[in-house]
């Protein structure tokens, strides 16, 4: 049970979050409203900002406390309290953690007063124990129906939704690769959780940044989590791939380009840097401050892809986990809420363990998903990239694949592709023309 004092940081932390950050109220509003709150002030702070994020004003402090009256301030001044809820915020992307702590300390206090004045009743002499039975039942229905955000959706809602959707004259996202789209039954959806996996050095990373980049030159905005690349080596392979310059070029400097490498080079910077797409390169992300992430630049600058750079390198929020198996089953289910709840791709990067190291055929199978059979489970489509020269070095450099092994809503199969080593480029099978 929470303590008066811990409850009353926790309601003041999360005003405090929604003036500093106005977008986190929608992020609140369906788990906690102004009744819930018992700290002094609070409740009508809250509803205030409600109001005003309601009528499509942004506030901040000076304003939130412009539009309260101070005689109804808790010790006559707004200006103090909402300092004081400012003052406890680390940082407002908890804002919704501290909703659900909120709602779960009043559900708790609800539940805990029902069954006192049932007990209450028992004691007092009342013989009808039906009576305090349906009373009792009562009031846990009740607390149940608060605790329960209404969600579900009549039929013909769902047939008017179906229905725009069709209307949609882009229902799906192209990867930018002709036989994946055709494999895929159109691209990549709202919505789904793509596995990549390979073993090390098969262009995992490549592969991804191919995607990213084509979707971004078709419109879409993407935003890459990179947590095992720096910014600056992503954006060196990417400048390879466009320029067409050997990534060893790039790395060594200007210096060492032609005339026609520096001519390539800057048409490849000025491509690149006129497309929607971001690139985070912190390395101890967590799936609830990915998705935060993803939230926020959502309602800023719209987001139609998401990469992440891989699932094994996400940090796990709760250290009492300490089973990996239970960790990566936890993180790959909370990548698939986030596809479902952003209503966008979310393609992530995953290793493969390596027992396809060690058998004669060295395609890789679902089983050999590194640490969870979760990832397989939650996955609506798992994808293996594949390099033969890798393992045969009689096979052709150029020979790459990949084999869509799992496909929820479509055929598997192998989509052949197109591999440049040195620029770090998948292309089409057989299309090696270079851009324009």
């Amino acid at each position: 049970m929470m303590s008066p004092e811990t409850r009353k940081d926790t309601e003041y932390s999360m005003i405090g979050s929604n003036v500093l950050c106005n977008e986190t109220i929608d992020e609140v509003t369906d788990l906690v409203d102004a009744d819930m709150l018992v700290a002094p002030g609070a409740a009508t702070l809250f509803r205030q900002c409600c109001s005003l994020w309601q009528t499509s004003k942004a506030f901040d402090s000076v304003t939130l406390c412009g539009s309260l009256n101070d005689e109804d301030a808790p010790g006559g001044n707004w200006a103090r309290l909402i300092a004081q809820c400012m003052e406890r915020v680390p940082h407002a992307r908890n804002a919704r953690l501290y909703a659900e702590q909120i709602r779960n300390a009043t559900l708790q206090t609800m539940l805990g007063q029902a069954f006192n004045d049932a007990a209450s009743d028992n004691s007092s002499g009342e013989h009808d124990l039906n009576a305090i039975i349906g009373r009792l039942d009562a009031r846990i229905n009740q607390i149940l129906e608060r605790g329960t955000n209404e969600t579900a959706m009549e039929f013909r809602e769902i047939l008017e939704e179906l229905a725009e959707a069709s209307e949609d004259d882009s229902p799906t996202l192209s990867t930018g690769f002709i036989d994946m789209d055709e494999k895929t039954a159109g691209g990549l959806r709202g919505g789904q959780l793509v596995i990549l996996a390979a073993r090390p050095s098969m262009g995992k990373s490549a592969f991804m940044s191919c995607i990213g980049r084509q979707v971004a030159e078709a419109g879409g905005s993407v935003m890459v989590f990179s947590l095992e690349q720096s910014r600056i080596e992503c954006a060196q392979r990417l400048l390879a791939s466009v320029a067409e310059i050997p990534l060893t070029t790039i790395q060594l400097g200007e210096s060492k380009f032609t005339e026609d490498d520096q001519r390539r080079y800057l048409r490849a910077q000025t491509k690149l840097a006129k497309l929607p797409l971001a690139i985070d390169d912190r390395s101890n992300w967590t799936v609830p401050q990915i998705a935060a992430a993803c939230r926020l630049r959502k309602r800023r600058f719209g987001l139609d892809l998401v990469i992440i750079d891989y699932l094994q390198l996400i940090s796990h929020e709760d250290r009492r986990i300490t089973n990996r198996e239970q960790q990566v089953a936890q993180m790959s289910r909370g990548l698939k809420i986030l596809a479902k709840d952003l209503n966008t791709p979310v393609i992530c990067l995953s290793q493969l363990n390596r027992g396809v190291e060690t058998r004669d055929s060295k395609t890789p199978r679902l089983s050999d998903l590194r640490e969870s059979g979760a990832i397989e489970q939650d996955a609506d489509q798992v994808w293996f990239l594949n390099r033969p020269k890798v393992w045969d070095p009689s096979e052709m450099s150029t020979s790459a694949s990949v084999i869509v092994a799992k496909n929820r809503n479509g055929e598997t199969g192998s989509v052949p592709l197109h591999w440049h080593g040195d620029t770090l480029t998948f292309k089409n099978s057989g299309d090696w023309h270079g851009y324009e």
